[in-house]
């Protein structure tokens, strides 16, 4: 299992970390965690390669999609 850091996620994802940050607190992104434990904002956070990985898939697997 890889780890991903917040750049590595945006480079993958073609999304900026603010955008990132949005859909994460909406549910429509991978959730990411902590790395080391901090208290509130602090602490290394990342995500799962896989979870990334099957979140562009299914992105491009819905282009392929026609609604009848």
């Amino acid at each position: 299992m890889k780890i991903l850091r917040l750049p590595q996620v945006c480079d993958r994802t073609g999304l900026s970390s603010e955008h990132i940050r949005r859909l994460g607190l909406s549910g429509g992104f991978p959730e990411k965690f902590k790395l080391i434990p901090g208290t509130g904002r602090t602490g290394a956070v990342g995500w799962i390669e896989d979870e990334i990985e099957d979140w562009i898939s299914e992105r491009a697997a819905s282009r392929d999609v026609v609604e009848a």
